[in-house]
């Protein structure tokens, strides 16, 4: 599985943050802040981790993850959400493979993804 991640996160400031967490632990990372512009990215190139925000004003996410996984249906996408829309969804129905409820740290951050990574070289 490639270690190239796309970020879509509608806040720039939190997107560049997390963005440098995972280039500092390796990561190749492109961010957007638009579902669009991730879209046209995602088609140009493989990406082992899709990593996008729940909640994003533009579009609907479960629409942008069906757009996703016409693209690629082996991409894992693990949902960022704030904790008080736990109860929002499933990850079933969103077709996602984990969530991260806001707030969290670096550390739990880069532990989520490292699994990610692990759990798909085991399949």
């Amino acid at each position: 599985m490639s270690k190239k991640i796309l970020l879509i996160e509608d806040s720039r400031p939190l997107g560049s943050l997390l963005r440098e967490v995972l280039k500092r632990s390796g990561y190749s990372v492109t961010f957007f802040t638009s579902i669009k512009e991730a879209l046209s990215k995602m088609k140009e190139g493989k990406f082992g981790l899709v990593l996008i925000e729940y909640g994003l004003s533009k579009e609907p996410v479960l629409e942008a993850i069906s757009k996703l996984k016409e693209i690629d249906r082996e991409i894992k996408i693990v949902l960022l959400a704030d904790d008080f829309l736990k109860d929002d969804f499933t990850l079933e129905e969103l077709r996602a493979d984990r969530a991260l409820f806001k707030p969290f740290t670096n550390q739990q951050f880069l532990a989520m993804v490292e699994e990610v990574f692990s759990k798909n070289k085991k399949s």
